[in-house]
């Protein structure tokens, strides 16, 4: 890439060819470390690179709120920027585990459908607990809004 590369000239040649840029740029950039593209790039007043826990630890980031701590204290996430006035806001909780609710979703769909008037007319389908695609199923099922219920046969 020259400075001159019609390709990258203007913010919307850069846009339409942002695969091609993105390339030159990781080539280029694969050629120093960290450190030194800090000094670099600091040099030239373009400001500094950080890595996620030199964000977490910044004075600046620090005063703008921009890392709050989960509920349970242990760690911290992005806050939201969003504020409401007169609302408070509500401390974020870790993600769940993979697999950890699943008795209690798979539990509803269970007690819903047996007790339909007529469990005939309900879909039987085998899933094992660790089949991740009949989760991704049972969750598009959820999404589509299907209007029928299951009966799960937990293996």
């Amino acid at each position: 890439m020259s400075r001159g590369d019609s390709h990258f000239a203007t913010p919307n040649a850069r846009s339409e060819n942002s695969e091609a840029l993105i390339a030159v740029l990781d080539q280029a950039f694969s050629k120093r470390s960290l450190v030194e593209w800090k000094t670099v790039l600091g040099a030239a007043g373009i400001g500094t690179i950080s890595t996620v826990d030199e964000n977490a630890c910044d004075p600046q980031m620090i005063a703008a709120k921009a890392f709050v701590p989960f509920r349970d204290g242990s760690a911290l996430t992005v806050n939201s920027p969003f504020e409401i006035d007169g609302v408070t806001k509500i401390a974020s909780t870790k993600r769940p585990s993979v697999g950890q609710h699943n008795d209690e979703i798979l539990g509803v769909w269970v007690r819903r459908a047996l007790s339909r008037p007529d469990p005939t007319k309900s879909k039987i389908m085998t899933m094992n607990r660790k089949d991740a695609a009949a989760g991704a199923f049972f969750v598009a099922v959820l999404t589509l809004g299907y209007s029928g219920f299951f009966v799960v046969n937990l293996q």
